[in-house]
């Protein structure tokens, strides 16, 4: 591609040259293709190939600084120059941060200029709109940040600016004031821009300019985050209060409803500043709000209307909930207790109702839990009582949760809202009965089992109301939240598990939902293909939520009770197995024998060993993953005790089953990751117990690695290469063997890696990690011994080709020349794109980032040490003899001394006869069958094995020999 955008950018100059528009467009569009379209290259090819797109001398910074003069000639270039930057901005936004020296002012500078055409002013606003919006632009990116908005004021004193421009002009000093609020040289200065523009198109008559307006009242918006008027500034309060109260007037005839949902957006946002206009006007607002702009045919405005509506109704309860109203307030105030239970009554109407929709609907549950602190403040004098409230959200609850799965899909929408609103009443709540806490329990239960019927939308809700329902109720003290995350977690996380397994070759559960007669099975996707990953969302939620809760204690109280529920769980689980039977002639069942523990054993409880293989992998997720929060790894230090010797225990009394093997493993690489191992000073008694243990379960697993076949195999492999260097080291240099247990390792590791190279990646790293370790370093006679016997291990998976790569002949129909398509058929044009385009998109194999990967790893050997990946022939000799223990060294039986020929006669139309002798590579055959690391070629090996076994049987050839093997 570099070529091609060399070539684009020499055009595009002499294009500018002999000012040839139509070309010159026709340019950036093919470099559009190539930096935004073309498809995924390295990350390095990318920031390559945009150095050279920006900041070369032919590059478009370059073209936009040459073209200013003629910015009106090439006004249509220059706009698509900068719908380019956008464009990439948007897509390579990690690499265009350093890219912000040129490009932020070129931009400015056509900002600046009254001379170059409104739409490239409002393209180059927009570009630094989103270099603000995706983070390219930073102080570390771009040094002269804090005067960015000092040059983009002096553009106000132009005189009358477009409108659009002045829109774009607005948000983008919005935003810098958001983000970069240090920037902002005099912020008065810029309250006064945005109000003062606001103000002067309200009084224009019909509104103007409506466009400029919404920029303003966005801009606004955005500046409030950091520049809030104080609470004694009340006459600046009161102009901001009246400008958003006059676009607040519904008018569905506007068809420029931008500037009507950005004052929306401030009342959403900054609600807290008109608390007190708010409450004399409730009527309008209510009115405006729940009467017009909620029931509004447009999404937009509805999304305006319900945030504005709840930041309202959230207001009109911290008002109700002061002490009392301030005298000089004055009497326009309406009495608390009339507009509580006006309220009250709207939301128990709403609920109550038959006709009106979900919207509604959920104003009215999520208004009970806003409304729970005024009932509260103004117990006895209110028509109803916080205990009321708690009843009727229960009670909904609950019936959501009775609800058969047929029906409760429809219910389920507003479960999200019954969840918040509960939380927050239990925020005001002193004390809960039993009753209250078993509908607190049964209702977080069911929310668990139906949470994948939930949307993903209101997962966010869900998680940050149940961490807030989990620190509300720990308020409450005593042992009621560890008794609720008990129950809800052993419940939750059974349920969790009791679906298909993650695995694409798992079936998926068959649901009991079988019509009488029905003998076909019938899959119901949203339950037989559900697995615990979609449950993740919630237990990873509330594990992130729990870490910012203002209760510190909540995330350990969390955590204990999923450390608890593992345990339990596992401890009740049947994972017998029992011998496989058959029914002989006599009708009576015998038991099989098999050698391979695989087929020789079935589990007693199958649904056991379902449940257990899907906890495995959700707690590896949950707790163990590489996107635990770290928080939540540390809190893996008080628990690894009782961890590693409860599940050494059971992994020794059931070695067969490799989910305990798993669960140390995870265990493991856990107390690495937090630095347990890395106990110098003093090791506590807890700490020898447990590294004297886990080294005794480490050589108790190599024997088992070595001889078991599988899945326990995998599993045991994966745990011994994954351990610590620490433990591994006593069996590198064990001298109780022959040679050191973690030899034979990696001898089993490598050689299974040839068909799985999942695991040749795992011994891999696990040699690197042991070469790399200097705590303390291995012995250089032990060194070398371990890398003599492991390094020539590696050869085979250097001289293997991929069988994936594209042949020379499909590289060459990448150079088709589109000059050259005058007389071919569209249809083959088009397929001869399609392939190029495919080529483009084929990504490494595995295999060779296999072997890039072994290559890296030699630049941590000595180059005398690199020498020992090559053995020579007598000592490939001797390998070879002590791995066959006295048998033949080649695979087959015939040699060039052995007299016989394999031969392959044909006969061709001349008559001629030829013999094809296939003795030389029978050999060769036989060790790419056994021993390549290339799938598709190993595949190829043993169907051409398999022809030449046919052949030979075919024409008799085993009365001439006494065996083929």
């Amino acid at each position: 591609m570099e070529s091609d955008l060399s070539t684009c950018l020499r055009q595009l100059k002499t294009c500018l040259d002999t000012q040839q528009i139509p070309q010159a467009r026709s340019i950036i569009d093919r470099i559009t293709q190539l930096i935004v379209e073309k498809a995924e290259e390295s990350q390095a090819e990318t920031d390559f190939n945009l150095e050279c797109m920006l900041t070369s001398s032919n590059g478009l910074v370059a073209f936009l600084n040459k073209s200013f003069s003629s910015a009106k000639l090439f006004g249509k270039v220059i706009e698509s120059t900068f719908e380019l930057f956008r464009k990439t901005i948007e897509k390579h936004s990690p690499l265009m941060g350093k890219r912000m020296v040129v490009i932020v002012p070129i931009a400015l500078r056509y900002i600046q200029s009254s001379s170059v055409p409104a739409r490239s002013r409002e393209l180059a606003a927009l570009v630094l709109q989103d270099s603000v919006a995706y983070g390219c632009l930073q102080n570390e990116t771009f040094a002269q940040l804090v005067q960015l908005p000092a040059e983009l004021l002096l553009v106000f004193q132009q005189g009358k600016l477009p409108n659009r421009f002045q829109q774009n002009l607005y948000e983008l000093l919005g935003q810098l004031a958001q983000h970069f609020p240090a920037s902002i040289p005099e912020p008065h200065r810029v309250r006064d821009i945005f109000l003062n523009a606001a103000e002067k198109q309200l009084l224009e008559e019909n509104y103007p300019s409506l466009v400029s307006l919404a920029g303003a009242v966005r801009g606004l918006d955005l500046f409030l985050v950091h520049f809030a008027p104080s609470e004694n500034d009340r006459e600046l309060r009161q102009r901001l209060y009246l400008l958003v109260k006059k676009l607040s007037i519904w008018e569905e005839s506007r068809s420029e409803r931008a500037v009507f949902r950005n004052a929306l957006h401030v009342v959403g946002n900054h609600a807290p500043l008109f608390s007190w206009q708010l409450y004399a006007d409730h009527v309008h607002w209510q009115t405006m709000l729940a009467g017009r702009w909620i029931k509004s045919s447009s999404q937009e405005d509805r999304d305006a209307g319900l945030k504005a509506l709840y930041a309202f109704h959230g207001e009109i309860a911290r008002v109700l909930s002061t002490p009392e109203l301030r005298a000089e307030r004055g009497p326009e105030y309406p009495p608390k207790v009339d507009v509580l239970n006006q309220y009250v009554n709207y939301y128990r109407k709403l609920l109550s109702s038959a006709t009106v929709d979900r919207l509604e609907i959920r104003i009215a549950i999520r208004g009970f839990g806003i409304m729970a602190g005024p009932c509260q403040q103004l117990a006895g004098a209110s028509s109803i009582s916080l205990n009321e409230l708690l009843t009727i959200v229960l009670q909904r609850i609950e019936g959501i949760c009775e609800r058969s799965a047929s029906s409760t899909a429809d219910m389920l929408v507003y479960l999200p809202d019954f969840i918040q609103a509960l939380s927050e009443i239990l925020t005001h709540v002193q004390q809960l009965s039993t009753v209250q806490l078993v509908s607190v329990q049964t209702m977080t239960v069911a929310l668990v089992r139906d949470f994948y019927h939930i949307s993903t939308a209101h997962h966010e809700l869900i998680v940050r109301s149940v961490v807030s329902m989990l620190e509300n109720i720990g308020k409450l003290g005593g042992t009621t939240r560890h008794q609720l995350l008990d129950s809800v977690l052993l419940q939750g996380i059974v349920w969790s598990c009791t679906h298909a397994l993650p695995f694409p070759t798992a079936l998926p559960v068959p649901s009991s939902n079988v019509a009488a007669g029905d003998t076909t099975p019938k899959t119901d996707w949203k339950r037989d293909l559900v697995t615990y990953k979609n449950y993740l969302p919630l237990w990873q939620g509330l594990l992130e939520k729990a870490q910012s809760a203002h209760d510190s204690s909540l995330l350990p109280a969390l955590y204990r009770a999923l450390m608890n529920t593992l345990f339990v769980i596992v401890e009740k689980l049947d994972l017998s197995t029992r011998k496989r039977t058959f029914q002989d002639d006599d009708g009576q069942q015998q038991e099989l024998f098999f050698s391979d523990p695989n087929i020789d054993l079935l589990p007693t409880k199958p649904k056991d060993y379902h449940i257990f293989l899907n906890l495995v992998e959700l707690y590896r997720d949950m707790l163990h993953g590489p996107q635990t929060p770290a928080a939540v790894r540390e809190l893996f230090a008080d628990w690894i005790r009782p961890y590693f010797e409860r599940f050494v225990r059971q992994s020794l009394n059931r070695p067969l089953v490799s989910g305990f093997v798993k669960l140390i493993e995870m265990g493991l690489a856990t107390a690495e990751r937090i630095g347990y191992f890395r106990q110098q000073e003093a090791p506590s008694e807890d700490f020898r117990t447990t590294q004297m243990l886990l080294a005794f379960y480490l050589e108790q697993t190599i024997q088992r690695a070595l001889y078991a076949t599988g899945e326990l195999q995998l599993a045991c492999l994966r745990f011994v290469l994954n351990a610590p260097v620490r433990l591994l080291v006593d069996f590198i240099e064990d001298k109780t063997f022959k040679q050191p247990l973690m030899v034979d390792m990696f001898r089993a590791a490598f050689r299974l890696g040839r068909s799985l190279l999942s695991i040749a990646r795992a011994a891999l790293y696990s040699l690197q990690r042991i070469v790399r370790f200097r705590y303390p370093p291995l012995r250089r006679e032990i060194r070398e011994r371990l890398l003599r016997q492991v390094l020539p291990l590696l050869e085979p998976f250097l001289r293997t080709r991929d069988s994936t790569l594209p042949p020379a002949q499909s590289l060459r129909l990448a150079k088709f020349k589109r000059h050259r398509t005058a007389n071919v058929p569209a249809v083959k044009i088009e397929r001869i794109k399609q392939q190029h385009r495919i080529e483009q998109s084929v990504d490494t194999s595995e295999l060779v980032t296999f072997q890039l990967r072994i290559l890296n790893f030699f630049a941590d050997l000595q180059p005398n040490e690199c020498c020992w990946l090559v053995v020579d022939e007598l000592e490939l000799e001797r390998v070879h003899a002590r791995e066959n223990k006295g048998s033949s060294s080649s695979l087959t039986r015939w040699d060039a001394d052995s007299g016989r020929s394999l031969e392959l006669r044909l006969l061709c139309e001349s008559g001629t006869r030829p013999c094809i002798k296939l003795d030389s590579i029978v050999g060769r055959v036989c060790e790419l069958a056994v021993e390549c690391s290339d799938r598709a070629t190993k595949l190829a090996a043993c169907e051409l094995l398999h022809t030449i076994v046919l052949y030979l049987l075919g024409i008799s050839y085993q009365d001439q020999l006494a065996g083929l093997w």
